[in-house]
């Protein structure tokens, strides 16, 4: 935890320019070691909320690239997964099935965010938009 606020605060100190170079970088990496990189998919959330909406779209469709890029190569059943870390398993197996594991909870918290925010950009809109153009 000390860690992510470390790094929250690195991403705040950042430029624009630099946030854009930290995405691209941080996509790269995870696409090309998803099993050691996978955990920098934190900061790339985190930056679906930056006050830049450059930084917030070119963050939103890097994530979806990733994940497309990644989520092929695993099949993941989150019933069976859930299950099989409960059993006596391999440690390569367990290994697996925890990063599957993670993956889809950051695929989760990806499509949670972008939920709430459609939600706060459609109250924005309604809230904007004059009676009589609705």
């Amino acid at each position: 935890m000390q860690k992510e606020v470390a790094n929250n605060e690195i991403l705040a100190g950042m430029t624009v320019e630099q946030k854009i170079a930290f995405i691209a970088n941080t996509c790269q990496s995870i696409i090309s070691t998803p099993e050691i990189t996978l955990h920098h998919m934190h900061s790339l959330i985190r930056l679906l909320r930056d006050a830049s909406f450059p930084v917030m779209k070119l963050a939103a469709l890097s994530i979806a690239e990733v994940f497309k890029d990644i989520l092929p190569l695993y099949k993941i059943d989150k019933a069976q997964t859930e299950t099989r870390l409960k059993e006596v398993i391999s440690k390569d197996e367990r290994k697996l099935l925890s990063f599957e594991h993670e993956m889809l909870q950051f695929y989760q918290k990806y499509l949670q965010t972008m939920n709430e925010i459609r939600v706060e950009l459609s109250n924005l809109i309604r809230r904007d938009t004059p009676i009589a153009t609705r």
